[in-house]
């Protein structure tokens, strides 16, 4: 208990020792190579601690909150360690070193024992959450009808399919899994290379929504909505894309009867004003000669009146 007490008064006591420079045969070499080394390893805990609470946000919970800090203070012990060790070179403070020294090791066996026996617990959970979601996601995707929403592999296979595919497009899954999506696209298109040039779009500005004629497993086509996007994880790992298909073969057949019934109204207006001009014109020819007749029987009336007295 004295000795306890005693180490505490003297923490920052350096009488008790010479400087780390007199204390054996070290060469300028020897030792400042050992203090750079001691002050490279501090520094590197230190700006790892700045790295971990700018770039690492944490997690909710209290035993991840637990972690996170236990974390960050034994990164900061052991930095310490380092930083006094080469401090000791002048200044021989070996006892709050020791101090610093056996703090870091209770801070590094606690935090280890709590991940050891926590971090399998919170993986577990998190891959039950992952799978419920999955799961939850999977059944909402199957459950659409007039869709048609699968998954492409990078290669550009299809890798799910859900029951509006199927209505959509003809395939059951178990056709379709596997297959090119060449399968969908008219010869025309392949022959364009277009399915690699829209997987190629989507992955190049993360988003592509096209629309265009597809082939259904009966050979029929029908004009169809597509949206491509990339699928990529947390990590920023792209595993393929999302696609989803609707048929809007009614839209297009409205919009081309609208077009046509347009183009129809503007050939009749056209028409219609050809006709109008060529009367206006007959009109204009028919006026002008029955003014000339009025103007002539005027002129034959006025010439008969003048000649009449001398009769």
């Amino acid at each position: 208990m004295h000795q306890l007490s005693t180490f505490f008064s003297k923490l920052f006591d350096s009488s008790d020792w010479p400087v780390r420079w007199h204390y054996g045969r070290w060469s300028q070499f020897h030792g400042w190579l050992y203090i750079i080394g001691d002050l490279l390893v501090g520094s590197a805990c230190l700006f790892a601690t700045i790295a971990v609470i700018k770039y690492f946000p944490r997690k909710p919970g209290w035993q991840m909150t637990s972690i996170y800090f236990m974390l960050i203070v034994t990164i900061l012990a052991c930095g310490s360690i380092q930083i006094l060790d080469a401090i000791t070179f002048w200044i021989p403070v070996y006892r709050l070193n020791a101090l610093a020294l056996m703090t870091a090791g209770i801070l590094s066996w606690f935090t280890l024992i709590f991940m050891v026996r926590f971090i399998p617990f919170a993986a577990s959970v998190k891959s039950r959450q992952i799978l419920e979601a999955r799961t939850s996601f999977q059944l909402l995707v199957s459950s659409v009808k007039d869709y048609a929403i699968f998954r492409i592999d990078k290669e550009g296979h299809v890798s799910s399919w859900n029951s509006g595919g199927e209505n959509l497009k003809g395939y059951t899954a178990k056709e379709i899994i596997g297959q090119s999506i060449d399968i969908f696209y008219t010869q025309a298109d392949i022959q364009q290379d277009i399915p690699t040039r829209n997987l190629a779009l989507a992955l190049q500005n993360g988003h592509l929504e096209t629309k265009g004629w597809r082939v259904r497993k009966d050979g029929s086509v029908f004009y169809a909505n597509v949206v491509f996007t990339p699928l990529v994880d947390e990590d920023g790992i792209f595993s393929g894309f999302a696609k989803i298909i609707k048929d809007i073969s009614e839209r297009k057949k409205a919009e081309s009867d609208m077009s046509a019934l347009n183009a129809g109204l503007e050939q009749r207006i056209h028409e219609r004003t050809d006709a109008l001009g060529k009367l206006n014109v007959e009109l204009q020819g028919n006026v002008g000669k029955r003014t000339e007749e009025l103007l002539a029987a005027n002129q034959e009336w006025r010439h008969s009146r003048i000649l009449s007295p001398m009769i």
